[in-house]
């Protein structure tokens, strides 16, 4: 997501809604992002530096949703429903302030995961992780970053912190059967 994030942002635009809805995997497990009907093109480079907005009042709800942070704080919250099988509002988020992590969706998540998780969706900007301290994440120090945004490496099947936690819990996707019609 982070590479998919900061190749749009080169280009000057800003996606605007990043979920699990918009996410798509390659024929080689890499993530494609879809849906740009919300998008928002610049004529520069977007500003990756905070990852979070800082709403108080409905003018800067409306910059934050209008820079690039907003991609990496949807970005956040796709983190914590993969992680946690739960969602959590970024509407809410932007009226009410910084979401807490629910205690009952962090159960089977290590404390370095509770941490990670926390600092990602703080939305005050002075507490909000750079881009680059995202990448540096333990999460994600077993990742060549730069082979990654060339599809030069395979994607693993599931993440080391995934792995793990469906050892100790149910996982968190569902399975659609061809049966049940519909699309997701």
């Amino acid at each position: 997501m982070l590479i998919a994030i900061q190749a749009v942002h080169a280009y000057g635009v800003i996606h605007r809604r990043i979920s699990a809805e918009n996410l798509l995997l390659s024929d080689s497990g890499h993530l494609v992002l879809s849906n740009f009907s919300y998008c928002k093109v610049f004529d520069h480079n977007v500003d990756d530096e905070t990852v979070h907005p800082q709403p108080k009042d409905p003018q800067s709800i409306e910059e934050a949703v209008n820079s690039g942070r907003i991609d990496y704080y949807r970005m956040a919250l796709v983190y914590y429903q993969i992680l946690t099988g739960q969602y959590l509002s970024f509407t809410a988020s932007l009226v009410h302030g910084p979401i807490e992590p629910r205690e009952d969706h962090m159960q089977t998540l290590t404390s370095e995961v509770i941490q990670f998780l926390s600092r990602i969706l703080d939305n005050f900007p002075a507490n909000s992780p750079h881009v680059s301290k995202i990448t540096d994440s333990f999460l994600f120090n077993d990742i060549d970053w730069e082979a990654m945004c060339h599809q030069a490496v395979s994607v693993p099947l599931t993440h080391r912190v995934l792995r793990a936690k469906s050892s100790r819990s149910s996982v968190h996707f569902e399975r659609v059967d061809e049966g049940e019609g519909g699309s997701r």
